[in-house]
């Protein structure tokens, strides 16, 4: 996510410890935000995914997932612009420009065994299989 181009790119985070995501053309204006009804039981492992496909319109094109069942997601903003694509790395635990997160893997509460990142959308057998190798790894 690049602070410099209005916040453009994507996150996956916690609010409150609930799954939140972010698809970002400009911030607020042109964007795609989503949060997880439920929050995650702390204390133990989850697995969560976040799907987007960009074929999709609106929240259509982004899913979360909790330990592989889809979630149910308050619509938090539901205007996503054509241009996501950001000029800047990968962070985790943050966004560009030192820019951290609350509930981040840098608060030493939220804990990162494997990120995986796909060039595609996953489809449900899919998840559930990644979901089981992953299980096996724990």
């Amino acid at each position: 996510m690049n602070k410099a181009q209005g916040y453009r790119g994507w996150d996956l985070f916690l609010t409150d410890g609930r799954l939140t995501a972010h698809v970002i053309d400009q911030w607020p204006d042109t964007s795609l935000k989503v949060t997880a009804k439920e929050a995650l039981k702390p204390g133990r492992w989850h697995h969560v995914l976040a799907v987007f496909d960009g074929a999709r319109a609106g929240t259509d094109a982004i899913q979360l997932y909790v330990d592989t069942r889809k979630v149910d997601l308050e619509i938090n903003n539901n205007n996503l612009g054509s241009n996501i694509v950001q000029n800047v790395a990968l962070r985790l635990g943050g966004r560009s420009d030192d820019d951290v997160a609350t509930d981040t893997l840098s608060s030493g509460k939220v804990f990162l065994q494997d990120l995986r990142i796909y060039d595609r959308a996953l489809k449900p057998p899919e998840i559930a299989e990644w979901a089981e190798l992953a299980w096996r790894a724990i």
